[in-house]
């Protein structure tokens, strides 16, 4: 899913990573791995997509095995992330054992656990960056999202901390209706710290299909004025020059595409979103799932001309769909969804400094769903994607399809289940009921 808007400065220094994914992609091997080695978090955010302590977690010799693993198979950067990262006792260590593998290392965390002394051993591994969660440029805001008191301050001192010993920090937050009108002043904190800062334009459901966080969404308006902010880059000559390809033979998304995605239980999914299995780390090797599973290699040559609807849609452009989320809303991970349609509207709206005018049928819904065609100028007619199969091309059922029973999670593997309840107010010295054997 890349739907972050990111300033221009941030963009630019991921120019060379880009280079060499688009590279690995055009031959169809991974780049890059995120690997969520933690089934658990220390805080409780309204928003959050994941389902935490279902899952169990692969202990400290499996991850090294699969590091080495994918340092075989010629993976370059590696995403650390979770749950959170943070809480296992051999975090350092994995860090530590990644970058002798000589991965470009990225973390996620909420920054909780990143005490001075976490920040100054992340400083000598030398890692690339640390991404810190961030919902708001006051505490009251932030600890609201994350229901922890005093979140904030913690994750202000890390972020000092990280720049003094010279690590890069990206705060990112996505952007919510109680946190909207605050995002320039979010920038202007991020900045006054040295650091990097991402808004993600949109909220998704949970990986289980659950709508809930969607509710907390920003309107329109606060959408398109962050798109619209010089800040972002989003003029539209810029826009313009930027826009992913969304030809008919080009990719809807980067799932199954350059990067690995791997869950704390070993499970490989195509994403962080979508819950698909595509191979499993402990269950014969990485290299055969990433180029001999079924549905990975079926996900991997999926293009916008496999798309009913979407792939007659003028709007295409301008369109950051997620099968993932499509999946969630219509039970059909290749159709058109509102959500979608409604952000490309919107994304035209902020780069062409025009809302495109929508001529529909009475009968048709609202918020309108695609396919749109161009009627001249900013008019676009909804049409009807008549014709169009509902799964095209030749292959083997697909294991997305409604109706498909997921494949269950394998027996053994020395994992361990936590369990709590998502809404359980934490403090942030909190520590879960159990430890995982790590």
């Amino acid at each position: 899913m890349s739907s972050s808007t990111y300033p221009p400065s941030y963009r630019q220094r991921r120019s060379a990573a880009e280079l060499v994914g688009a590279r690995a992609r055009s031959v169809g091997s991974p780049f890059s791995a995120m690997v969520e080695i933690a089934d658990r978090c220390n805080e409780a955010c309204v928003h959050c997509y994941q389902v935490q302590g279902e899952k169990g977690e692969l202990d400290t010799r499996q991850w090294e095995r699969i590091f080495r693993e994918l340092a075989d198979l010629g993976v370059l950067f590696l995403t650390i992330s979770g749950g959170e990262a943070t809480l296992r006792k051999d975090f350092l260590h994995l860090v530590a054992y990644a970058r002798s593998l000589r991965f470009a290392v990225r973390i996620f965390s909420n920054g909780l656990r990143l005490t001075s002394d976490v920040a100054a051993a992340l400083g000598r591994l030398a890692v690339q960056e640390v991404q810190l969660s961030l919902y708001a440029p006051h505490a009251a805001g932030h600890d609201a999202v994350t229901r922890v008191a005093g979140s904030f301050e913690r994750v202000i001192a890390a972020t000092r901390d990280l720049r003094a010993v010279g690590v890069r920090v990206v705060l990112k937050t996505p952007l919510m209706h109680d946190n909207a009108a605050a995002y320039a002043e979010y920038v202007e904190l991020a900045t006054r710290l040295g650091a990097d800062y991402m808004i993600d334009p949109k909220l998704v459901p949970r990986e289980d299909g659950n709508l809930g966080p969607t509710a907390l969404a920003a309107s329109r308006a606060a959408i398109v004025a962050v798109r619209r902010d010089p800040r972002f880059g989003a003029t539209k000559a810029r826009a313009d020059r930027a826009r992913p390809d969304r030809s008919p033979s080009a990719a809807p998304c980067g799932a199954c595409r350059g990067n690995l995605h791997i869950e704390p239980n070993g499970e490989l999914r195509p994403c962080t979103l979508w819950n698909v299995p595509t191979g499993h780390a402990l269950h014969g090797s990485l290299r055969d799932a990433w180029y001999q599973d079924p549905a990975a290699r079926a996900i991997r040559n999926l293009t916008w001309d496999d798309l009913p609807g979407c792939r007659r849609c003028d709007l295409r452009p301008f369109c950051q769909r997620c099968f993932a989320e499509a999946e969630s809303y219509t039970g059909n991970a290749l159709a058109p969804y509102a959500v979608a349609c409604s952000g490309a509207r919107w994304k035209y709206e902020a780069e062409q400094g025009c809302a495109p005018e929508i001529d529909a049928p009475v009968s048709v819904s609202s918020p309108p769903i695609g396919p749109f065609q161009h009627a001249g100028g900013h008019r676009f007619l909804v049409t009807e994607p008549a014709g169009d199969p509902p799964f095209p091309g030749p292959s083997p059922r697909r294991a997305w399809l409604p109706g498909t029973p997921a494949a269950a999670p394998p027996a053994g593997g020395g994992l361990v289940q936590l369990r709590r309840s998502p809404h359980r107010a934490l403090t942030p010295d909190a520590s879960p009921p159990s430890e995982s054997r790590d």
